[in-house]
């Protein structure tokens, strides 16, 4: 094999592992009870003076602030983890947010046989799900809430240009 197939082969390589712009760095873990104390007392004018914030305004981010301690109110974390650069929380079955507000209470039943998860792949504990942590460094990409909750920012199903 040539010098240059060597060279064409190793920059392939390479793109196929780095799509270009999507270089995002692993994320530091922070403990679960830390994240909750930091969203408390997050300081809106420090998040609305951020280069890389687009909040609308105070009462924007506070939407933001107190969505964030709904979602987890009452959850009992005891394990995350990073995948990429996501903050992974496993959270108690009967205390995820699509549960814990409806009073519905699941006896957690044996995966059948037919799980496409192989045994020992899963890094939550037993009876706890893995949920995707909302940050508000996350929130505050968007003007508002609604605006994070939306498929495009005019409501439409397209995704948005990217910013120069």
């Amino acid at each position: 094999m040539s010098f240059h197939h060597v060279v064409a082969a190793t920059v392939l390589t390479v793109i196929a592992i780095c799509p270009a712009g999507a270089q995002i760095a692993p994320s530091k873990l922070i403990p679960f009870a830390e994240f909750i104390r930091e969203v408390k007392h997050a300081d809106a004018h420090e998040f609305l003076a951020r280069p890389s914030s687009n909040v609308r305004d105070l009462a924007a981010f506070e939407e933001m602030r107190q969505y964030i301690l709904t979602l987890y109110r009452g959850a009992h974390v005891h394990h995350s983890y990073v995948l990429g650069s996501q903050t992974i929380d496993c959270i108690p079955i009967n205390q995820q947010p699509s549960l814990r507000d409806r009073g519905v209470v699941l006896s957690p039943e044996p995966p059948s046989s037919g799980t496409n998860t192989p045994p020992g792949s899963s890094n939550c504990e037993e009876h706890t799900i893995p949920m995707r942590r909302i940050t508000l460094e996350q929130l505050s990409h968007f003007r508002t809430l609604h605006e994070f909750f939306q498929k495009a920012p005019d409501g439409s199903g397209y995704a948005p240009e990217p910013r120069k």
